[in-house]
């Protein structure tokens, strides 16, 4: 995201239960031109306002989920409305409200089918920025509403060959076999893009510039936040309708239970993890340019600093 979007204000919600801290990774990145946060639970809410979102949730879902994913479920929707408050009264625009194992990118084909091919390539840097002030002044585009609600293509855990997973990884990265590190490089299978049951709900990126203070509520839905600009239809988008996909990886069954998470049992398990590996309906490549774009843009000796131990779970252990 620091080189495709380009992401330059990250704002990020600490998981309560988590054992490792993501600071020393994410201190790699101070002499890159990229601001970063890290909220605790106590930075965006009051006691009595988690207490609320809590109620609000259990009333909404019953008995369906427990005290931990209720718990979960509340913390997200709160951190998604201090964060859109925090960064409007910063003046910023463009935000994306997504999760780390989710990559926003340029929907090529559906570009080039409506398009004529006109979207800068996946190793420019700001490739998506750029593309959507183009798209902004283009007659009839699809772009009216400040929230832009975004496909999700779930990428399975099926492997690819050694020849298929290196192919175009920079030279930085072809020694022992790392492509196998990155969730962008290393996973090229994925669930059909009309198949919503794996694929699930799409996710949002706002334009908070053109959203009005009075718009700006406490959010009930983590698909729809900013319920009067988030269309109840386009919650299941098809792909070939929207000029920009997020690619939604599963991961190795090592990082997929490396954490403590609140939502084991209930949409992390075991069984759901054997269920969403075996999507494998279509291969996709596009995203993949993006690595090389990113060593030619900031140089090997950043890209080694920033990039090093990607994916692997055992060097992030306490």
């Amino acid at each position: 995201h620091y080189h495709a979007l380009p992401l330059r204000y990250l704002v990020i919600a600490m998981d309560p239960r988590s054992q490792t801290s993501p600071a020393p990774i994410l201190n790699r990145w101070n002499d890159l031109n990229l601001t970063i946060e890290q909220w605790r639970d106590e930075d965006y809410m009051t006691e009595s306002e988690q207490q609320e979102a809590e109620t609000y949730v259990a009333d909404y879902f019953g008995k369906k989920i427990g005290p931990n994913l209720i718990r979960h479920r509340a913390r997200q929707r709160m951190f998604y409305y201090k964060c859109m408050k925090h960064v409007k009264q910063q003046g910023r625009d463009w935000t994306l409200l997504t999760d780390s194992d989710e990559f926003l990118y340029v929907n090529y084909p559906t570009v080039q089918k409506m398009h004529h091919g006109i979207a800068p390539p996946m190793q420019q840097s700001g490739s998506v920025l750029t593309f959507l002030k183009a798209e902004l002044h283009r007659p009839g585009h699809n772009l009216t509403s400040p929230c832009v609600q975004i496909p999700r293509i779930r990428f399975g855990g099926m492997e690819s060959t050694l020849e298929e997973t290196q192919k175009n990884v920079p030279r930085l990265f072809q020694s022992k076999k790392r492509g196998y590190q990155f969730l962008t490089l290393q996973w090229r299978k994925h669930a059909h893009p009309d198949d919503y049951g794996n694929n699930r709900i799409s996710k949002v990126l706002i334009d908070l510039s053109r959203v009005p203070w009075e718009e700006l509520k406490p959010v009930d839905s983590i698909h729809r936040p900013i319920r009067s600009l988030c269309g109840q239809r386009k919650l299941h988008i098809r792909k070939s309708d929207q000029v920009l996909v997020i690619n939604h990886y599963l991961g190795s069954l090592e990082q997929y239970t490396f954490r403590d998470d609140s939502r084991q049992g209930n949409e992390r398990s075991l069984e759901q993890y054997n269920k969403a590996k075996r999507v494998q309906s279509e291969t996709d490549d596009a995203i993949r340019p993006w690595l090389e774009g990113f060593v030619e843009q900031e140089g090997i000796s950043t890209a080694s600093k920033v990039l090093k131990d990607v994916g692997i779970v055992q060097a992030h252990r306490g």
